[in-house]
């Protein structure tokens, strides 16, 4: 949702951004920090916010932290909205690399561990390039 705001709102200065971040072999979400000032993530959580201001505090916090969840502090309310949105993100992420390696993720095993996840959740990203294959929307 972020993503979307910002191409619809700073289009420019925001596709500038990817291509920084390509040219310099970095996360998208590194670029929007460095040349905007804010990533998408807190540009979408604060729009939820927004217009939903009562939003559960789990909700809006699994869109800030979706990049980073080991940064969350232990007075940051933690809890499973924040785990398919991390794997979710994980999953595109290797599937859509945007021309930057850099886009690639890993799954925060750490994090993962927290909701008793393991190294079960690997293979998802090998089912969903199949699914992808086996009904045409990946080579």
């Amino acid at each position: 949702m972020g993503k979307l705001i910002l191409l619809a709102n700073i289009p420019d200065r925001y596709t500038t951004t990817i291509k920084q971040a390509i040219k310099f072999n970095q996360p998208i979400w590194n670029a929007e920090k460095r040349y905007l000032g804010f990533t998408h993530a807190e540009v979408g959580g604060a729009y939820l916010f927004s217009i939903w201001g009562g939003l559960p505090e789990e909700l809006i916090n699994a869109i800030l932290y979706h990049h980073t969840p080991p940064s969350l502090s232990q007075d940051v309310t933690m809890t499973p909205p924040l785990l398919p949105l991390h794997i979710a993100n994980v999953i595109e992420h290797n599937m859509i690399n945007y021309g930057n390696p850099h886009a690639r993720r890993e799954f925060d095993y750490v994090f993962l561990e927290r909701f008793g996840l393991n190294n079960d959740v690997e293979g998802m990203i090998d089912e969903c390039r199949q699914v992808c294959v086996e009904v045409g929307v990946n080579e």
